[in-house]
């Protein structure tokens, strides 16, 4: 039976204490990294004087850096002052229950704020604007108003019927507005620390006793005209979802083959069905197998099979990139190859999971995949191995007696932030004179990865990249001045396979100077998606803007041209070590 929380009220019980000579207590003093002239150096102040935020042992916030799940619920808590679980069993195969981080994450679950959707949970993510408040308000029982005063409703990059119109006029309420924009609410934009703390000031301010509370509301017990958002009443109020309801009752009552049906592949269908008319090869659902697969993918694992990353493209599986030294990569097939068959079975209108199950097997085993390419067939007998698909590896090469300092990118995942820095370090020791990146074959993954990386290779703060909405609004996301590879000589390895996240890196660096491309032209996927994951463990990934590089390029469906072109990718890395 499913527990409801209505209401968890924390009473703060203030004991006198009597210390001997021999009492220590640990003194925190206020976050050193927050100077008077932080833009939000009052608000953190303020709340931090109140007990309402953390306390860490080196006394730092960062409060520039972009607020992530993993540091997101530990603010909420603290400030909300929430009961935390004491019984951490956290479902998730990539996280520790030990770690500091597991009672805040084993909170957020008991309370309902985020569901065990996935194997995995990425505690890295960043949080958007939208995504912060929707949480702060429900945790913390500020009640949105659904049914607004339209006359008032000022944004202008939001529809006043979405879901986010509700969200946008209660933080409108509550002073929180964009300052040079303030007629856009802005809900993807990744926010800060700082950001976020502010937003809680705001509430503090409004709504004092908010900070004790924490309400969980069911949807059970939701009057039924509240469930639904504007957009979805509209939805239910047309003929057209009349006649959806009609086509419904036919085929549960009437058609002949009525025991045959399965309600969720119906459903299912329907939803890819309204998906695909969106007429976006990168807007997709995604049925729980295919989606763990692609979640999965972001993450660090083993599998047998042949190692390259497909996607959907027009209906046909298309190859995104081969991973380096893979069986495909080995085999000969490329970037942009259309898969048409395997073992001698069409495979063209198949899903992506029909055709990743029918190209996986065994080590050692041989699978025959043809291919289209430049409307020419080719057929590749490639063998399976075991493939390890390690996001971020590392070695020195020598060059005229310099040691240079060589790191692959395979994909833009979870770890790889981390990863790349640890593996950078190391190379450092080694006194190296300057670094080639490898992004060849990398078919990208989180954009905010991307921007965590172009950070190390400047001190200063610049644009890594820019998110242009569909109402011409421009979001610019800067780097924090890292500068871990900041001075080093730069080589940046691209080809056709380099795409999404990898163009993002690949293209900042270009553009500041930072860095010199050595290859071929990069894939072109120049938009971002957002991801939203369900109870089922379906997925629904959707263009949500296109990105531009920081001198305001469009690279999609172009790619990025190199400084130095080298389309034989056997003498490439070649070409990278002569720039040394």
């Amino acid at each position: 039976m499913q527990k409801s929380i209505l209401k968890k009220i924390i009473a703060i019980i203030i004991a006198s204490s009597i210390f001997s000579l021999n009492t220590f207590t640990t003194a925190f003093a206020f976050y050193s990294d927050v100077p008077e002239t932080n833009t939000y150096y009052k608000e953190i102040q303020e709340l931090y004087d109140a007990n309402k935020l953390p306390k860490y042992t080196e006394n730092k916030l960062n409060p520039n850096e972009r607020l992530k799940t993993l540091d997101f619920y530990e603010i909420l808590f603290t400030y909300a002052k929430a009961p935390l679980s004491t019984t951490i069993k956290l479902p998730f195969t990539n996280t520790d229950d030990s770690a500091s981080y597991a009672k805040y994450l084993q909170t957020a679950l008991d309370f309902g704020l985020i569901k065990a959707d996935s194997t995995t949970f990425d505690l890295k993510q960043s949080i958007t604007k939208y995504q912060a408040l929707s949480v702060m308000f429900k945790t913390l029982d500020i009640g949105v108003n659904y049914f607004f005063d339209q006359s008032k409703f000022i944004f202008t990059d939001i529809s006043n019927t979405s879901d986010a119109a509700a969200v946008a006029m209660k933080a409108l309420e509550l002073g929180i507005q964009e300052k040079k924009t303030p007629e856009n609410f802005k809900k993807s934009r990744r926010i800060t620390k700082g950001e976020a703390i502010d937003y809680l000031y705001k509430i503090y301010k409004y709504s004092p006793t908010a900070a004790f509370t924490i309400k969980i509301t069911p949807s059970k017990a939701q009057p039924i005209q509240s469930k639904y958002t504007l957009t979805q009443k509209e939805l239910i109020n047309s003929d057209n979802f009349s006649k959806l309801l009609e086509i419904w009752d036919d085929l549960k009552n009437n058609y002949y083959y009525k025991d045959k049906i399965d309600n969720t592949e119906l459903i299912n269908g329907a939803i890819k069905g309204m998906v695909e008319k969106a007429d976006d090869i990168y807007t997709v659902y995604q049925e729980p197998t295919d989606a763990e697969k692609l979640l999965g993918s972001l993450s660090t694992q083993e599998y047998e099979g042949v190692g390259m990353t497909l996607e959907l493209i027009d209906g046909n599986a298309t190859v995104i990139s081969p991973f380096n030294d893979s069986p495909a990569d080995k085999a000969g097939i490329k970037a942009n190859d259309i898969i048409i068959e395997v073992d001698g079975t069409n495979i063209v209108g198949k899903t992506l999971e029909e055709v990743t199950t029918k190209i996986k097997g065994k080590s050692g085993t041989v699978v025959k995949i043809k291919i289209l390419r430049n409307k020419k067939e080719q057929t590749f007998k490639v063998t399976r191995e075991k493939i390890n698909y390690k996001s971020v590896s590392s070695k020195t090469l020598t060059k005229d007696k310099k040691t240079i300092g060589y790191i692959q990118i395979n994909i833009f995942g979870a770890e790889t932030y981390g990863d790349f820095v640890a593996q950078a370090n190391e190379l450092i020791k080694q006194k190296v004179s300057g670094f080639i990146i490898d992004l060849r074959n990398n078919p990208g993954g989180y954009m905010d990865t991307a921007i965590q990386l172009v950070s190390l290779f400047t001190k200063e703060k610049k644009t890594a990249v820019e998110l242009k909405f569909s109402d011409g609004s421009i979001d610019k996301y800067q780097t924090d001045g890292n500068g871990l590879l900041a001075g080093y000589k730069t080589i940046i390895l691209i080809n056709n396979g380099s795409a999404s996240a990898s163009e993002i890196l690949a293209g900042a660096l270009k553009d500041h100077n930072l860095a010199k491309l050595v290859g071929d032209k990069s894939f072109g996927k120049g938009v971002v998606q957002q991801l939203n994951t369900y109870k089922d463990g379906s997925l629904f990934k959707y263009t949500i803007s296109q990105w531009l590089t920081p001198k305001g390029t469009s690279i999609n469906k172009m790619g990025i041209a190199p400084d130095i072109s080298v389309t034989d990718p056997t003498k490439q890395l070649d070409k990278a070590l002569e720039q040394f």
